[in-house]
Formats: structure tokens, sequence, C-alpha cells
């Protein structure tokens, strides 16, 4: 019996079984982890949690392509759509929804509506990776456990962490305040708060009129 080469017929259909049993819910699973922040998962987690994605995305598409792989047909332009490009758009698609929060917000209306049918869990794991998930303004005072307060806004250029274990935060434009609640710039333009020196975070529409800040 000749010794197996590595592009046999039965090489091949195991490399398919592993390139359809896992990438494409790996790459589903990145593609939209790149929209939204989210928990960090073990090793075996994460493969068990690649499997099952790649499952149901064969469920649904695997019959596409059914009579390539029945014909044993290496067809590399289907096979490179399958693995790649189809789960690349569809991870692109769940991103989106995740960030937009469209289909749980649909649900949740009829859940309303229906008195509490079922229950929903929310896409975005914690309150905090909901408030920054999106990079907009914000006007905020941050109050440290020892007690001092100061004023920043989040804006371009500022950064909050996407890893649950270490929750800090770097503002651009920071400000003192004063007993009078007047904001001023301070020397320092900038400023990184680690995740265990923030007591809390208050968020506000504008500082007080008549501020010296700079716009």
């Amino acid at each position: 019996m000749p010794p197996t080469t590595f592009l046999s017929p039965d090489s091949l259909a195991n490399l398919s079984l592993i390139l359809i049993s896992v990438v494409p819910g790996l790459i589903i699973a990145w593609i939209r982890s790149q929209f939204v922040l989210g928990r960090i998962t073990s090793r075996s987690a994460a493969l068990m949690y690649y499997v099952a994605v790649s499952f149901v995305y064969n469920a649904f598409a695997y019959p596409f392509i059914f009579d390539s792989i029945n014909q044993n047909e290496f067809n590399m332009c289907v096979w490179f759509s399958y693995i790649i490009i189809l789960p690349v758009l569809i991870g692109f698609i769940l991103g989106l929804e995740a960030q937009n929060q469209c289909i749980y917000g649909l649900l949740n209306k009829i859940r309303w509506r229906k008195k509490y049918l079922f229950n929903l869990i929310h896409p975005i794991d914690t309150a905090w990776d909901w408030k920054f998930k999106k990079e907009t303004d914000e006007w905020i005072i941050i109050t440290l456990k020892d007690g001092t307060y100061f004023g920043g806004k989040y804006s371009e250029g500022s950064f909050v962490s996407s890893d649950p274990s270490e929750r800090d935060l770097y503002l651009v434009n920071i400000y003192d305040i004063d007993d009078d609640g007047n904001w001023t710039p301070k020397d320092r333009t900038s400023v990184l708060v680690p995740a265990g020196e923030i007591k809390k975070i208050d968020f506000i529409l504008s500082p007080p009129k008549g501020d010296s800040r700079n716009e």
C-alpha cells in the first residue's frame, strides 16, 4: 500500500472537516468582536463557542455546496467563499446588529407588549461597555476613591478599556472644578486613570455656563 500523501483524498477530507467545523465560527466571532466589547473567555470555552457557531452556520450554508462536497469536487473559489468570505460578511452584519441592537430592540418591544412573555439577555455584557460603546463627546466628572474629583471630556483621542479585568480610562482634556462649580483647564492636558482608583463617574450635559474651559 503506497504511503498516504498530504494531498490524498483522505487528507483533504480531514482538512475540510476541520475547516468547516471551526474556521467559520472563529471568523464570524472575531469579526463581530470588532464592533462590541465583551468578556474574555478561556481557550477551551472559546473553542466550543467557535464550534457551536460553525455548526449553526453550516446548518444553513452547507446545502448550497452539498453537491460539490458529495461529488468530492475541490473548487477553490467555492471553498474560499464558504470558509472565508461568507463568514466575514455574516460577522460584519452581526457586529452591526449588536452595536445598533435592532433585533434586541424589536424583541424588547414585543416583550413589553406581551407583558414579559419572555426574558432577554442584553447583547452587551456590562453597563461600562454599553455607555462607552460609541465614541461620542461626553462631559464627565470623575471621583477617585480618595475623594478627589475633576472634570473631563471623553472625546476624540480619549480611550476606555475593553478589558473587563482592567477598566482604566484615558482622557485628553481634563479640568479642575472649584467650589463654585467653575471648570478650569488643568496645566497637564491629559490623564490616565487606573481602574482601581475610580470611585464613580458622573455624566453631565455640559459644564456650568461661564466656565473658563477651552472648547
